[in-house]
């Protein structure tokens, strides 16, 4: 398979059979949706940052399809994290430039208190080249702070394909960052470059290159953390199509961010393993002060299935953390992800994992796993709900409301969804959506699907509810309608004679729920009952019919 960009292997992706439906787990805080389904909303965003300096982190979405000059001119969409607000909205100044493809909030690049933002339009054109071009956004005002374009005549640089921020390299005060051209062909054909910019002027820092044709070198670029034990954070790129490992493995290369230096080359197990294809700080996973490294090897074949595959590897010495494989055929596990700070209060920090192609029979419905630094064992997952949703193509995190714990920025087909990963009772199952907060819901001794914790009606069934009453049948001793005898659900003549056939013909069926039936309250069905009825259905202001005794009523 030949791979130009990441949207061009999604696009093929999207083509699978698409049937069946994943039932959903958890209801989103925000849901943000483009405004036409082709226009690629969500598969690039950006979390981490408070671009309203409010004290919330926001979010950045791009949409680089967007059409509105011309085709997929693009957008990016600004949104406030602390009411789900649109901020800002800018769009592509012209047709098919992909204004959008790479998006990264990138701290305060002009120090001014305001974090600010980088949108990539990687397919900008200046004739007769395709060099691309990044654009640098003031967070406080949305004024440009700087137009970068790429190198002419090396082919399609596709400058602006990826974007992040760096923290500052250079201890000059300001925010710096860095831009992927994976499409430059200085070195070989599409044997890809990144460059790092000042914050403060926006003088080149360092460019780094891919090692050979095709390496793709670029196509993902981020900051690595505090991996060398200084004070100044490192910088990681994936390199998708390197060969070191064989035809397409992949390679991800660790760089220094004071010196340039590299730190660490990671390279795909085997021929078309697309190593490099995510990549992430994965924050400090193992607790020894370092931050970690999180990579993603989406086409990992195991045991003749591709499922995919995704690394942790120590920033202290480069050793192998964990490793994780995708569940199933097509699954491309580890097509995204993010590190999310320490989520379960264990002083390890957690990280999250998407599997687009996660499906039943074909849906692509998509797959979030959120997974614990300390041990590698999922603490919860979050399913695709419809067909084509593609839940994960896209992974970052912020805090947008305020709490301790981080939250998940998921980007799907033509929206993004934000979710809450509070799990106060560690049962793997978010706080917002928890059937029974502050016990595990896990534990259900009768098997009945409520929780011990929360069990209405404990070793009883809590689904059998003859009478719909919402108490389950055997713990309910007052039915819906005391008096309606016959179960008819409502109170009249027949009921009395359902009483008179009971009490004196023998055989006669019971009352379909005998408290009902006791409608005098006595502790027993017999003509009483009946004649209760009756005066009820007949004199007007007669008593209506009571509950009994709540020790409830066995009849005979």
């Amino acid at each position: 398979m030949t791979i130009y960009r990441k949207t061009l292997l999604t696009f093929v992706l999207v083509c699978k059979s698409t049937s069946g439906l994943i039932a959903a787990e958890c209801p989103p805080i925000y849901t943000f949706s483009g405004e036409l389904f082709s226009d690629r909303f969500g598969w690039n965003l950006s979390g981490k940052g408070d671009i309203t300096n409010d004290g919330f982190d926001d979010i950045l979405v791009g949409a680089n399809h967007y059409t509105t000059i011309g085709f997929a001119a693009g957008r990016s969409y600004v949104y406030s994290g602390i009411n789900g607000d649109t901020v800002y909205i800018n769009t592509g100044l012209d047709t098919a430039i992909s204004f959008g493809f790479g998006v990264a909030i990138v701290g305060d690049i002009n120090n001014d208190g305001y974090d600010d933002y980088i949108v990539g339009a990687s397919r900008f054109k200046q004739d007769p080249f395709e060099p691309g071009r990044a654009y640098i956004y003031s967070g406080k005002t949305n004024n440009t702070l700087y137009v970068l374009t790429g190198d002419l005549k090396v082919d399609q640089q596709f400058f602006g394909s990826s974007v992040a921020g760096v923290g500052d390299l250079n201890l000059d005060g300001f925010d710096d960052f860095i831009i992927g051209a994976s499409g430059n062909s200085e070195v070989g054909h599409w044997a890809g470059r990144a460059y790092v910019f000042s914050g403060f002027d926006a003088d080149t820092l360092f460019v780094f290159a891919g090692e050979s044709a095709d390496d793709l070198f670029g196509i993902e670029v981020g900051s690595a953390g505090l991996i060398d034990g200084d004070t100044i954070p490192d910088i990681i790129i994936g390199a998708v199509r390197n060969d070191a490992g064989g035809m397409d493995a992949g390679r991800v290369y660790v760089f220094s961010g004071a010196t340039g230096d590299t730190l660490y080359k990671f390279t795909g197990e085997q021929a078309e393993d697309f190593f490099g294809f995510s990549i992430a700080s994965a924050g400090d996973v193992n607790n020894d002060g370092r931050d970690d490294l999180i990579i993603g090897a989406i086409q990992k074949e195991i045991g003749g299935a591709i499922v995919g595959r995704v690394y942790v590897f120590s920033g202290l010495n480069g050793d192998t953390l964990h490793i994780l494989d995708g569940e199933n055929d097509g699954d491309f596990f580890g097509y995204s992800v993010t590190g999310l700070g320490d989520i379960n209060g264990d002083n390890f920090d957690d990280f999250a994992i998407g599997a687009i192609g996660f499906d039943v029979d074909g849906s692509f419905a998509g797959k979030i796993y959120v997974i614990s630094g300390s041990d590698g064992v999922t603490l919860f997952t979050f399913t695709g709900t419809s067909i084509k949703k593609l839940l994960g193509i896209a992974l970052s995190a912020g805090n947008v409301t305020g709490s301790d714990v981080l939250e998940l920025i998921v980007g799907e087909q033509n929206s993004v969804e934000v979710f809450s990963l509070v799990d106060s009772d560690n049962d793997g199952t978010p706080d917002q959506c928890d059937i029974c907060p502050g016990f595990d819901d896990t534990l259900d001794s009768d098997g009945d699907g409520a929780p011990d914790g929360c069990d209405i009606c404990p070793g009883f069934d809590d689904n059998i509810d003859t009478d719909n009453d919402g108490i389950p049948d055997g713990c309910d001793v007052c039915c819906d309608i005391p008096g309606d005898a016959d179960g008819g659900g409502d109170i009249n003549i027949g009921d009395a004679i359902f009483i008179v056939k009971y009490a004196f013909e023998e055989g006669s069926p019971a009352p379909p729920c005998c408290d009902q039936a006791d409608a005098d309250g006595g502790g027993d069905v017999n003509i009483g009952d009946a004649i209760y009825i009756v005066k009820f259905a007949f004199e007007q202001g007669s008593p209506a019919p009571a509950c009994p005794n709540p020790g409830g009523l066995v009849c005979p």
